[in-house]
């Protein structure tokens, strides 16, 4: 049994964000310091079809905002090429940074 997608993520955002406190650049985390990360980890996962790594993408599943401000989006997906565009998605991620010093308890799912 391999490694499972989740557990593949967040193992190499941990190992991302600890090289990144290594070179004194805790100072500028935050979620998009994700970007990195989670985009190259997305663009090694190996499909039927051929994909790419996509970020902020609207997705009508997610229905829209009431009022004013930005549409909900989805943080990170693998989807399959159509072309140039983007196809089914086949992977989505959501990100959330938090903000606390220790967390007792990391659920991944």
């Amino acid at each position: 049994m391999g490694i499972t997608t989740s557990r593949r993520l967040a193992e190499a955002t941990s190992c991302w964000l600890h090289y990144e406190y290594i070179c004194q650049r805790a100072g500028l985390f935050d979620e998009s310091a994700l970007k990195s990360a989670v985009g190259q980890v997305l663009s090694s996962f190996v499909i039927d079809k051929p994909s790419r790594a996509w970020s902020n993408i609207p997705h009508p599943a997610l229905g829209q905002n009431s009022g004013s401000g930005r549409k909900a989006e989805i943080d990170f997906v693998l989807a399959e090429l159509n072309g140039s565009e983007m196809g089914n998605i086949r992977i989505a991620v959501e990100t959330k940074w938090a903000a606390q010093k220790r967390l007792s308890t990391i659920f991944l799912g």
